[in-house]
């Protein structure tokens, strides 16, 4: 291996295989720091396309049989895939609120007082409003 004479350090060898994995270690540290601010971006530009994107709004009642208000229902909306995407709770209106995408959703009502609900609804239209009444059995 072939030594070089460092100005910066007098007669000091300055071995040119330290250099180049330095070199090497500094670049990889760019190049990784590029790549995440790049992938940051895309993220941000992302949610912000998501949140452009016109939503459609699930509302209703929750009632029992005998169409009295329920309050305090746990609401959940779960997507064709099986993942949940929205939970909520009914107030004490018994009312109840999504803003969602167009897709294909199930509905489920738990409350500790009643049996599980649940409904299947599709969400067609970009701002469409759907009024579903939750009956609790």
């Amino acid at each position: 291996m072939m030594d070089f004479v460092s100005p910066a350090y007098g007669t000091k060898p300055l071995n040119i295989k330290r250099v180049v994995v330095g070199l090497s270690v500094i670049i990889g540290v760019i190049i990784i720091s590029f790549g995440s601010l790049w992938y940051v971006k895309t993220q941000k530009q992302r949610v912000a396309v998501e949140a452009a994107r016109p939503k459609a709004i699930v509302a209703g009642t929750v009632v029992d049989q005998h169409q009295r208000i329920v309050s305090d229902v746990q609401l959940e909306v779960i997507n064709s895939t099986g993942d949940s995407v929205a939970k909520t709770n009914s107030l004490a209106n018994g009312t109840y609120q999504f803003v969602l995408n167009p897709g294909f959703y199930r509905l489920v009502a738990i409350s500790g007082e009643f049996q599980t609900s649940k409904q299947i609804y599709l969400v067609q239209n970009s701002n469409e409003k759907a009024d579903i009444k939750v009956i609790l059995p």
